[in-house]
């Protein structure tokens, strides 16, 4: 059994939401977009450690960006085949092994009701939470206190380890206690017996004598706690043990690890082949403390250790790279309230993946948890706009803008990742001219290229759609020397384009900096002057020129604010702005 739908109607920051999950599930997103406000809802209804006395709802709880009076939470079960829910939920379970619970609540009295049913139209409502000993969720928050935890767990975890005891086990453990038992008498009267232990209360009860004829015969001494081995099992302490040496815990990082290893433990039963009961769990940021591979590898362990659903939420990129691309929500700003990306776990965002896993690494994923994403051919565009944002004081990180160059793969393969993640995309293509194989004749590539994005990923606009009327004009012409007809269809194509963010370069990015503002800075930094002869010194070792132009004359870039070779950074800021 698992969650598979949440529909969230007026609640907090979501006006109208539905989200897809699978049984494993990462919600991703921005800061404050709603992640911890989606798990508070799936709690509310599953959570068992908040009372009912929490229930009632706040003003808070309600929908602020437009009057609402009302507030629904609704989840959706599948798969529902466990006989401890089937017995509980009785009538409210359907022929497909589905199950619906709700909370609704009116904002003007503080009422709510809980409801359940087996679809969407036959609804009963209760009062209290009765299933709760047989569903429930788990809830771990980001705040995470090993050693309170430990305090309150321990004697679970050894009541656990002792149940697990084979015969021999048990029978040697009793011989030991017994002898840990006679040793700590031997040991308590010895303490007591050191002249310095025996001593230090002679001056108290001398006074206590004089204040009272009630104590005397009755002698104040040191002894140690107790001389019960049990006792001593109760204040164990969690250490940890290097080359023989005790050491405390203390490590953040490393808290955190012990914390959820142990937690996935005590609250995991294996192997029950009856279940009395149906955990779900939720982890908040279960990433804290921990550096990129520890992620990772806790990521990998949380997703396989559990028998019931498990749902994290992560501002890791390297967690997302563990998670399947359909076990991946997003929520997003849907001005003003959020929304999830495809409406959560979705096949499509897994279609659209699929030709991209191979090429998927910690700098794609990134661009997950972005406002906008800058698209540039390769190497040299993603150096030059990333220098250009600084001189140009756009703080990529601020703005939650990603600069990826698709370096060959094609921008539809990123593109049709993030438009099924709902994060809009800009891009930045070179005007190449290209021979057509096997004839002799050539094409404008470059603008193929952008019109071909444009009727892939972007809804027909009535100026771009009659251009496209003339896309024939744009090949099979007979030289590199292009006429000015065709170079004046061109540029009616690059102004059209560049309102959906497909900008197209005059030439490519080198020609277009000789041709720009920076032309004396180049001129300068190669010590030549002809264009020809810059553009070619640049386009030699493009990527290396770039990096050495860059360091030694990056301070010149902001001369491009009122260029073309700026529009592109400026619409991803102003996207981001929104």
């Amino acid at each position: 059994m698992y969650i598979s739908e949440v529909k969230l109607r007026g609640f907090r920051n979501f006006r109208d939401a539905t989200i897809n999950f699978n049984e494993r599930t990462l919600v991703i997103g921005q800061n404050d977009i709603g992640k911890s406000n989606l798990i508070y809802a799936l709690r509310i209804i599953l959570d068992k450690s908040i009372p009912e006395s929490d229930l009632e709802p706040k003003e808070s709880d309600f929908y602020v960006h437009e009057e609402t009076k009302e507030l629904s939470i609704q989840i959706k079960f599948c798969d529902v085949t466990e006989e401890c829910l089937r017995s509980k939920f009785k009538g409210n379970i359907s022929e497909n092994n589905e199950l619906f619970l709700r909370y609704r609540a009116l904002k003007n009295d503080k009422t709510y009701i809980f409801e359940h049913g087996k679809d969407e139209q036959s609804f009963d409502d209760f009062e209290i939470r009765y299933y709760l000993k047989v569903l429930n969720l788990n809830y771990v928050s980001t705040k995470r206190d090993l050693h309170r935890y430990i305090n309150k767990e321990k004697k679970n975890l050894i009541a656990q380890a002792k149940e697990s005891r084979d015969e021999l086990t048990v029978e040697i453990d009793n011989t030991n206690l017994d002898k840990i038992n006679r040793n700590l008498e031997i040991t308590n009267k010895r303490i007591r017996n050191l002249h310095y232990v025996k001593d230090a209360t002679k001056v108290i009860n001398k006074e206590l004598e004089q204040l009272s004829i009630h104590h005397t015969g009755n002698e104040v001494k040191f002894s140690t706690f107790t001389t019960n081995s049990e006792d001593f099992i109760g204040d164990l302490e969690l250490i940890s043990e290097v080359n023989g040496q005790r050491l405390k815990i203390g490590g953040d990082g490393r808290n955190n690890q012990i914390f959820l290893s142990l937690w996935s433990k005590s609250n995991n039963p294996l192997n029950e082949e009856t279940p009395t009961s149906v955990t779900l769990f939720c982890i908040e940021e279960s990433e804290v403390h921990l550096h990129p591979h520890q992620q990772r590898k806790l990521a990998d362990y949380l997703v396989n250790s559990f028998n019931n659903q498990v749902i994290i939420t992560s501002h890791s990129p390297q967690i997302a790279c563990e998670f399947k691309p359909d076990s991946i929500v997003r929520l997003f700003n849907n001005f003003p309230d959020t929304k999830a990306a495809n409406e959560g776990c979705s096949r499509e965002f897994n279609q659209a993946i699929d030709d991209f896993t191979y090429r998927l690494n910690i700098i794609p994923a990134e661009a997950y948890f972005s406002r906008v994403v800058f698209l540039v051919e390769g190497p040299s565009e993603l150096l030059f706009y990333k220098s250009l944002a600084q001189q140009l004081e756009i703080d990529l990180d601020k703005y939650g803008i990603s600069i990826l160059m698709v370096d060959g793969v094609g921008f539809d393969v990123y593109i049709s990742v993030f438009k099924e993640l709902n994060i809009p995309c800009v891009l930045r293509t070179d005007n190449d001219i290209s021979k057509v194989p096997h004839k002799d004749e050539y094409r404008c590539a470059g603008v193929q290229r952008c019109i071909n994005l444009y009727k892939n990923f972007f809804e027909p606009e009535e100026e771009i759609e009659k251009l496209i009327t003339q896309e024939d004009k744009l090949k099979g012409f007979p030289s590199q020397d292009l006429t000015e007809e065709l170079n004046i269809l061109i540029r009616k194509f690059a102004d059209k384009l560049q309102q959906r963010g497909i900008y197209l370069s005059k030439v490519d990015l080198e020609t277009d900096m000789v041709k720009s503002p920076l032309k004396k800075s180049i001129q300068t930094f190669l010590n030549r002057e002809g264009e020809e002869t810059l553009i070619n010194r640049m386009q030699d070792k493009k990527a290396i020129f770039m990096y050495q132009f860059l360091k030694a004359q990056s301070n010149e870039l902001g001369v491009l604010i009122d260029d073309p070779l700026a529009k592109p950074l400026l619409l991803c800021k102003e996207l981001a702005s929104e």
